[in-house]
């Protein structure tokens, strides 16, 4: 999720500091460009990256707009409604 929102926040040309504390070592990278996105086999199993989209739902683009740095900080894992792209959490 940290490597959609980097995407997003990229391509939007906002610059967002994520350096209150470190992320988890999962999601450890501090900049989109930092980060192969064309490596991540499972993430790409999931998501077309160019549209922004789950592969089995391509009409519903993810929303990590709504996603805030602090909640990336603190969540680990994400589940994405194919119904319409919120993305949620426990």
């Amino acid at each position: 999720m940290k490597a959609l929102w980097f995407k997003n926040k990229d391509e939007n040309k906002t610059i967002q500091v994520l350096n209150k504390r470190p992320f988890h070592k999962e999601a450890s990278f501090d900049s989109i460009k930092d980060y192969d996105l064309k490596a991540d086999t499972d993430l790409l199993q999931k998501v077309n990256i160019e549209n922004m989209c789950l592969t089995q739902f391509e009409n519903v683009k993810i929303r990590v707009d709504t996603l805030f740095d602090s909640t990336l900080e603190e969540i680990d894992f994400y589940f994405v409604c194919n119904g319409c792209g919120n993305i949620y959490w426990v």
